[in-house]
């Protein structure tokens, strides 16, 4: 299935459905069993006898979707964005439409998308590239919680993880420019068992809590907080440690008094160690 629908616009959608069927000299009474029972699911029992050509672009891709699903001897369906083209407020039923299909037939589906949403929304297992290979396989908690790639934290999440460069302390701790940042036993360990100088902290901007007095917490560090987005249902404020700055989103309003004081939510999330080129975790 294409980004693009692919329909037989001279045909009618009952044609257009049956058309692999019947390329295949399949007996009519079936080819009308199983079209009534695709378009029933596909929600196109009302325009069977429409030509194509009338259809919306939302109607077509479920056309596109139909003739693949028509065939009983499918094991697999690969989607190339087919939600491009639709309309952002009609993109959420056919979402909704493909997870039912996924579950009522049990059909492999590989969805190719440049939307995280789209992915994480109905996807068991999701694969990440960048630069043409696979960077990690999992599912969309785990790419969150344990990414393996700079690529994979920045991509997943909006906004996406913070990535800090550091440098090795003396103490088994790191340093981002003139901040030190105290790292657990088990993230020093990790720091230690790689010899890698490319090293970075990953913070999600969603472990992230700010007061303006400091607090006896472990991982606590000194920053400013220099912008706030305008308030909506989640704002966004920017805190910078040194000269350099990571975004957060905010639930609450955030207090626009500086400096103030930040401390991760639980460090055992914010800081991991990648081999050979990403930072110290678990």
């Amino acid at each position: 299935m294409f980004q693009f629908p692919v329909v037989y616009d001279t045909m009618t959608v009952y044609d257009n459905l049956a058309f692999p069927l019947r390329n295949m000299k399949t007996p009519e009474a079936k080819v009308r069993s199983r079209v009534s029972e695709v378009a029933e699911l596909l929600e196109l029992n009302t325009v069977l006898d429409k030509r194509a050509s009338n259809l919306t672009a939302d109607e077509k891709q479920k056309v596109s979707m139909g003739r693949g699903l028509v065939r009983e001897d499918v094991s697999a369906i690969l989607f190339d964005e087919p939600l491009t083209v639709i309309d952002p407020h009609l993109k959420w039923k056919l979402r909704r439409k493909l997870r039912q299909i996924h579950e009522q037939f049990h059909i492999t589906m590989i969805y190719v998308t440049h939307d995280q949403l789209e992915a994480a929304t109905f996807a068991e297992e999701i694969a990440v590239m960048y630069d043409g290979a696979i960077v990690q396989f999992g599912s969309p908690r785990e790419l969150f919680e344990r990414p393996n790639h700079t690529f994979v934290g920045f991509f997943i999440g909006s906004p996406g993880m913070n990535l800090l460069p550091v440098s090795r302390t003396s103490d088994g701790n790191v340093q981002f420019e003139d901040t030190a940042i105290t790292l657990t036993q088990s993230q020093r360990d990790a720091l230690a068992a790689t010899q890698s100088q490319n090293v970075k902290v990953g913070i999600r901007p969603e472990f992230i809590h700010v007061w303006q007095e400091a607090r006896p917490i472990h991982g606590k560090c000194r920053c400013s907080m220099w912008k706030i987005s305008a308030p909506t249902k989640s704002s966004r404020c920017n805190l910078a440690l040194s000269p350099s700055s990571c975004a957060l989103p905010k639930k609450r309003r955030c207090p626009r008094s500086s400096p103030i004081s930040a401390s991760p939510h639980s460090a055992e999330t914010l800081y991991r160690r990648i081999p050979d080129w990403r930072a110290a975790g678990r």
